[in-house]
């Protein structure tokens, strides 16, 4: 019986190792995939937390380039209705002095002319009747 018993003690010694490595390999392998899920936790988060930013940054810049936008189309506006002053004012002044030029008698002064002329402009601007 002795060496039944011996062989008996081998078996389950043998028995007791692989329950043992099986239960290590085990929480390794527990551990291993709680690692993993937090790595992944976090990997997560952080696509979340950069995703969040960029879009943050891209309604900001949207929001920036739109008053931009604005801003010089404000200011294009602005630039076209002085343009179209000057324009205005050039034509009326030259009209004026066209008109005072034909109406002066050959050999009248500049000063005369320049004179009539700006009388017309008063006129075309409404100041005189």
């Amino acid at each position: 019986m002795d060496k039944q018993e011996a062989r008996q003690a081998e078996v389950d010694a043998r028995h007791s190792e692989s329950i043992n490595w099986r239960n290590t390999v085990r929480a390794e392998d527990k551990s291993w995939r709680e690692t993993i899920r937090a790595e992944d936790r976090e990997w997560r988060q952080t696509v979340r937390d950069e995703d969040k930013a960029w879009r943050e940054s891209e309604k900001n810049w949207r929001q920036m380039v739109r008053e931009e936008d604005a801003n010089f189309r404000i200011q294009s506006r602005a630039e076209d209705n002085a343009h179209r002053a000057r324009t205005e004012t050039l034509t009326k002044r030259c009209c004026a002095l066209s008109a005072a030029a034909q109406s002066s008698k050959p050999g009248t002064p500049p000063e005369s002319v320049f004179a009539l002329a700006k009388l017309y402009e008063e006129w075309l601007d409404g100041k005189r009747e």
